[in-house]
């Protein structure tokens, strides 16, 4: 039989029932949705945007500009402060880490000067020492943190 019902007819005049191809076979018209989405990163959005913003609420351009201009002084402040409350902390490391080790040596100088050599060179070469390898690894946490910040940057 055919879509109508009806049974087709062969050459040879014999009738049989069409065959009919199941659902999932038979092709539909399909709808295709679109979906589109636009970002972007940054501090201020892309200057169509801005533009469609002030068209639908004047001054919005002004308003993102002066954000963005508050925003940079007030990271900029914050940064200076970090800055310089990181320097502070270095020199008072380094002068107290001076008033340590001329104590020391002075210790070991004493020592010495009471007959003490042994114990008196090893308290100055401990010291000594102490400070070398307190630089050595100075530079080298200095190095890699600067090479972790522009891995371009060789040795």
């Amino acid at each position: 039989m055919s879509k109508s019902g009806k049974p087709i007819q062969t050459k040879g005049g014999a009738s049989h029932p069409a065959k009919v191809a199941p659902d999932h076979l038979i092709p539909r018209s399909r709808e295709t949705q679109l979906i589109a989405r636009e970002t972007f990163s940054g501090p201020m959005p892309p200057p169509a945007l801005v533009r469609e913003y002030e068209d639908i609420y004047p001054g919005a351009a002004k308003f993102f500009f002066d954000t963005l201009d508050k925003q940079s002084e007030h990271r900029q402040g914050l940064e200076r402060i970090v800055v310089e409350a990181n320097v502070r902390s270095e020199r008072a490391g380094m002068v107290l880490a001076f008033v340590l080790a001329a104590l020391l040596i002075g210790c070991g100088t004493f020592l010495i000067y009471q007959d003490k050599d042994p114990q008196g060179l090893s308290l100055i070469a401990g010291t000594l020492a102490t400070l070398c390898g307190v630089f050595i690894f100075g530079r080298s946490r200095g190095k890699r943190e600067l090479k972790e910040k522009d891995p371009s940057t060789e040795e």
